[in-house]
């Protein structure tokens, strides 16, 4: 992973954190003799890398010297998938585990992002967790047995019904997650979009499907008799599900 851009690590118990900054981060430690003070030196990672080492030691002794030992932890970040999901290894409630130890978790404070470690309890900031996350959108229907049929009925998408959600599972492996709400109220603006190379043949075979297309006469959006916007972006139709979720087919770009 990245090296740290800086860091101090005082702990009560400096051989207790050694395995864990192991395991997550990839870090050496390695005991310092002959000091005047158990001392561990840390090592981030391979010299030719750009950054920088740091240290470990009792905090107990630090209080000693009069310093606080809630010193500023390390900073740092990630762009490799594998070392990400190291972290997610130790993401989790804030709790303490049955040994009363700090459990391992992520706590928000002020949009930013914080590691508790076990060794220490204390909190290491993150960054770049969510960049490469497979994140899927969803939508409410007061009624997802008709959500159902619609999607994979006339639709033809590959549709799970699970635990009380319906997943819509689509090309590319990305998901639309469809939930109940008895009280749902539509959105005006477009939901779901399916790029297609022939938007005409697409209309076609949807309306022969049951699917009907909103017909626009604005001043900014203005649909020909099938339904079809042209000439503004991409040429693009809409239609509705049976909750009223404005959905689209429209001119693939790419």
């Amino acid at each position: 992973m990245n090296r740290v851009n800086h860091f101090e690590i005082y702990t009560p118990d400096p051989e207790a954190v050694g395995p864990f900054y192991g395991e997550v981060f990839g870090w050496q430690f390695q005991k310092f003799e002959g000091g005047p003070m158990e001392y561990w030196l840390v090592t981030t990672g391979d010299d030719p890398e750009p950054g920088i080492n740091g240290g470990n030691y009792s905090s107990a002794r630090r209080l000693e010297s009069g310093h606080d030992q809630h010193d500023r932890g390390a900073v740092t970040r990630s762009d490799d998938q594998e070392d990400r999901a190291a972290w997610r290894k130790n993401l989790c409630a804030e709790d303490a585990d049955p040994q009363g130890r700090p459990a391992a978790g992520v706590c928000g404070r002020s949009g930013r992002q914080y590691f508790r470690d076990h060794g220490t309890g204390r909190e290491r900031e993150v960054t770049n967790l969510l960049r490469d996350s497979k994140a899927f959108s969803g939508f409410a229907a007061p009624d997802l047995a008709k959500l159902k049929e619609f999607y994979s009925g006339i639709l033809g998408l590959n549709v799970t019904d699970e635990h009380g959600v319906v997943t819509l599972h689509l090309a590319g492996g990305n998901n639309v997650l469809i939930y109940p709400k008895a009280d749902h109220v539509p959105a005006t603006f477009t939901v779901l979009n399916f790029p297609v190379t022939d938007v005409d043949q697409a209309v076609d075979e949807l309306s022969r499907r049951g699917v009907r297309f909103e017909k626009y006469d604005g001043p900014e959006i203005k649909t020909d008799g099938k339904g079809i916007m042209r000439g503004k972006g991409p040429t693009i139709a809409w239609f509705k599900d049976p909750a009223g979720n404005i959905l689209s087919v429209l001119e693939a770009t790419m």
